[in-house]
């Protein structure tokens, strides 16, 4: 899990997950800002071996 803290990410394992966010200042947390997943997804669907348009005919 990661969180953008003051431009800083927040990394926590399942073990330490729980006093992770017990001692995180939710205050200082910033939105990641919106973005196109649609590179990314190509970019798995690729590695997965589907074909490239599988992503977005999905999405129509």
């Amino acid at each position: 899990m990661v969180l953008r803290v003051e431009n800083s990410p927040i990394c926590a394992r399942p073990q330490t997950l729980c006093e992770t966010i017990k001692n995180m200042d939710l205050e200082s947390l910033l939105p990641y800002p919106p973005a196109d997943a649609t590179p990314v997804a190509q970019l798995i669907n690729g590695f997965l071996g589907f074909p490239d348009d599988s992503f977005s005919q999905k999405l129509e």
